[in-house]
């Protein structure tokens, strides 16, 4: 079994957020964020995830198109959200400190917003619900992954297999 805490650094400083929903946060973070694995989230892993999503859906796809747009403004939204020091880099401390500060059900906000951006670029099927399921569903889910304290719940599973 996996061991589902985030790293003792982080524990330490935040013992206040429920060590299942810190390790959720970090994993993101380092997974979805960091593409260049430097500990910080800057413009150069913006052009990886872009790369990324060209190799998966091709250059000329709606997937692409949207991809270059939606997230660059997300991007720019995170770095204008996060970035305490202006340094024009996220510092998984800076991620963390927006999320913690995040209210799940204001769908109007950041978050809000990357999880429409996520929801509309992993719908394959161009306006048909994505696997079966549609926007308010994909939210719960999102919801979930950020927040939820269940490590039963199937929204902890969003960005991969959690060995929970």
């Amino acid at each position: 079994m996996a061991n589902l805490e985030a790293s003792t650094e982080l524990l330490q400083k935040y013992p206040d957020i429920n060590p299942f929903i810190l390790y959720k946060w970090e994993r993101m973070f380092k997974t979805i964020f960091d593409a260049n694995a430097s500990n910080e989230v800057n413009w150069d892993d913006y052009y990886l995830i872009i790369r990324r999503v060209r190799q998966i859906y091709g250059n000329d796809s709606e997937q692409m198109t949207f991809a270059k747009s939606a997230m660059k403004a997300l991007w720019q939204g995170l770095f204008d959200k996060a970035d305490q020091n202006k340094d024009e880099q996220v510092s998984v401390i800076e991620w963390i400190e927006l999320l913690k500060k995040n209210d799940p059900s204001k769908h109007d906000t950041w978050y809000g917003a990357y999880c429409v951006s996520m929801f509309k670029l992993f719908d394959d099927a161009k306006g048909k619900p994505m696997q079966s399921f549609d926007l308010t569903q994909f939210r719960k889910l999102w919801d979930d992954y950020f927040y939820a304290t269940d490590k039963k719940l199937v929204g902890n599973h969003l960005f991969g297999i959690l060995e929970c």
